[in-house]
């Protein structure tokens, strides 16, 4: 299943090469991943879309990072029981955003802890010039969009993000 061109993979890469800070606001969630860990019995994590992998320097537990926008976290990983996907969905291509949305689907065996953007990023552009966030959408379009992959436990849309707790179906 295609989860990335092979054009935007480029671009992300080269804006993760040149842009030290971009990716790197992973562990802003930890207390949140903490939590959901701990409530719903899980024994490992996933980090999808892990940028710069902060999250899982600074978990204490084994955190599988998976990133196709940086070399070394370019391995599908095997499912978790908490899958973690922050400030991703949003810079997916829209064309292929139903095929990752099957892929976190697939790899999610009991809760996800997503956090979507639900406005443009003005801070940055790709190489190209282009805006990386691909898939703007209101949080009442990314709730509907969830429903059709998970059981949607707890999502707040505010502030120009959504955060969303979801339960594998």
């Amino acid at each position: 299943m295609k989860l990335i061109s092979d054009e935007y993979k480029e671009q992300n890469r080269l804006l993760h090469e040149s842009k030290t800070k971009f990716g790197q606001r992973g562990h802003r969630h930890l207390n949140q991943v903490r939590k959901l860990y701990k409530e719903y019995k899980c024994s490992s994590i996933i980090d999808y879309g892990c940028g710069k992998a902060d999250l899982s320097k600074a978990c204490r537990v084994k955190v599988q990072n998976y990133d196709p926008g940086i070399p070394e976290y370019d391995i599908d990983p095997d499912s978790a029981d908490l899958v973690v996907c922050t400030d991703v969905l949003e810079h997916i291509e829209p064309e292929l955003l139903d095929n990752v949305l099957s892929h976190l689907q697939e790899l999610t065996l009991k809760v996800g802890w997503f956090v979507i953007a639900t406005r443009y990023d003005r801070s940055k552009t790709l190489p190209d010039g282009s805006n990386p966030h691909r898939v703007v959408k209101p949080g009442k379009w990314w709730k509907a969009k969830l429903s059709n992959y998970f059981t949607i436990e707890q999502f707040l849309d505010g502030g120009g993000e959504a955060y969303c707790t979801l339960l594998k179906r």
